[in-house]
């Protein structure tokens, strides 16, 4: 399909050998999924690889744009912000 620029969460990204084998089966609801390695594997969470991708950060004036006005001075008074947002540059 076209691409919306729309990243999904959450999601995880596993990282192996191209020689593993690798087997998945999951429920018939799709509500869990079991993954059996032949060969040792790394997991990163969705929160992992954007902050690697620099997709954790954003500004403020976007941030006005996303949370009501209430929620982003609460934020700001309990310091929950400074990952978040970027360095303001001149």
């Amino acid at each position: 399909g076209q691409e919306s620029g729309i990243l999904e969460l959450p999601f995880i990204v596993v990282n192996t050998s191209s020689q593993t084998s690798v087997q998945c089966e999951t429920k018939s609801d799709r509500t869990e999924v079991f993954l059996n390695f032949s060969q040792p594997f790394d997991i990163n969470d969705d929160s992992k690889i954007m902050k690697f991708m620099k997709l954790h950060q954003t500004n403020e004036s976007s941030l006005r744009r996303m949370l009501s006005k209430e929620m982003l001075e609460y934020c700001k008074h309990h310091n929950l912000l400074e990952d978040t947002l970027m360095p303001v540059t001149n």
